[in-house]
């Protein structure tokens, strides 16, 4: 039987992650969860790990690249992994990771959507398929056969990667800080989720993009979202906004955990979370920005074993 390789995928609104082993090496990474049109003749060279893939004949640039040189782009607005931008992200992820042919996957969802229903899209949806694509950039040919695919909750995969096989005995609770949302998990002794008091608040990074957004068209500088997001240039311009969802993160938790003292610990991850400050004493998970990927990759070993 031919090798397959696991491949933990989390697509999110702001980025798509991902994380795997081959041959005993980690491969891991991210990349803004947009793709857009490509064009003949970009000086790739000048791009940090630019991402150009022909896919049927079409020509697409994914991430930063297609952030700053597609004409026509899309970005990844919706949480069902089941619609053709999810479809075309999970290519480029495979483009990062894939380095056999056969692959099994472990997608990451949020909480609202595990369940059976989710799962039974996603394994229609991609199970059995065989993508074929090639790299403009390195001019490699890859196809890629998912021999099998799940799904996990993101919290949980996050969690996981925390825990690392630690079976907590008193509660512990998972804020993580996404692109649009900001979502609470409660878990009881031995890792029991409780979704009576875990929610889902509009909360997220766009929100402090938003706001550098509007500050800097004061001065003149227009800039979107996209461009917003991977730049490291404007951080004074989101410290309101930072300060903003801290606060309202920091309100919702006094709401639905009334009793915090009795939690062992509250644990924090996200890109977003590594910005802001918190009144509230989190334990923020190692890598959070990649916490969510690796945990996915961590659950695929046992489940496909």
């Amino acid at each position: 039987m031919s090798e397959k390789q696991i491949i933990g995928i989390d697509i999110g609104r702001g980025a798509v992650k991902y994380c795997t082993k081959y041959k005993e090496e980690e491969i891991s990474g991210r990349f803004n969860a947009v793709f857009g049109t490509g064009r003949e003749g970009i000086k790739y060279e000048i791009w940090n790990d630019p991402i150009s893939l022909n896919v049927n004949g079409n020509l697409l640039f994914f991430g930063e690249l297609a952030i700053k040189e597609s004409i026509n782009q899309t970005s990844n607005i919706k949480d069902e992994k089941d619609s053709f931008v999810s479809e075309m992200l999970l290519i480029a992820a495979l483009s990062r990771t894939a380095k056999t042919k056969n692959v099994k996957i472990i997608l990451g969802v949020p909480n609202r959507l595990y369940n059976l229903k989710s799962r039974e899209v996603i394994i229609n949806k991609y199970k059995g398929k065989n993508y074929k694509f090639k790299d403009d950039v390195t001019g490699e040919v890859k196809e890629v056969y998912i021999a099998d695919i799940d799904i996990f909750r993101e919290a949980d995969a996050a969690l996981v990667y925390q825990q690392r096989g630690i079976v907590n005995t008193k509660p512990v609770g998972l804020v993580s800080i996404g692109f649009r949302t900001t979502e609470f998990s409660f878990y009881e002794a031995d890792f029991r989720f409780i979704d009576k008091k875990s929610t889902s608040i509009g909360v997220g990074a766009r929100d402090v993009l938003e706001e550098a957004k509007k500050l800097l068209e004061k001065e003149r500088i227009y800039k979107t979202i996209e461009e917003l997001d991977m730049s490291t240039e404007y951080e004074d311009k989101k410290v309101f906004g930072y300060n903003f969802i801290a606060t309202k993160i920091e309100q919702e938790m006094d709401s639905l955990w009334v009793n915090l003292g009795e939690m062992e610990k509250i644990y924090l991850c996200g890109g977003t979370s590594c910005n802001v400050n918190f009144n509230s004493t989190f334990n923020r998970i190692d890598d959070p920005q990649l916490a969510t990927a690796r945990g996915l990759h961590f659950v695929g070993i046992r489940r496909f074993a």
